[in-house]
């Protein structure tokens, strides 16, 4: 949102360049702040059936 209202930046880069920066962040950060469930190998064992 930044993006639209600053000509220059907007001019020098489109919106979907930073919003996907952004969002790529905020997925690592919760990935990284949030454990692994206890059961997430057997889901993932369950799924594979």
């Amino acid at each position: 949102m930044v993006w639209y209202f600053v000509p220059e930046l907007r001019a020098v880069v489109y919106e979907l360049i930073p919003g996907f920066a952004a969002g790529f962040l905020a997925t690592v950060i919760v990935s990284l702040l949030t454990q692994v469930p206890d059961d997430a190998e057997q889901q993932i064992m369950d799924m594979k059936r």
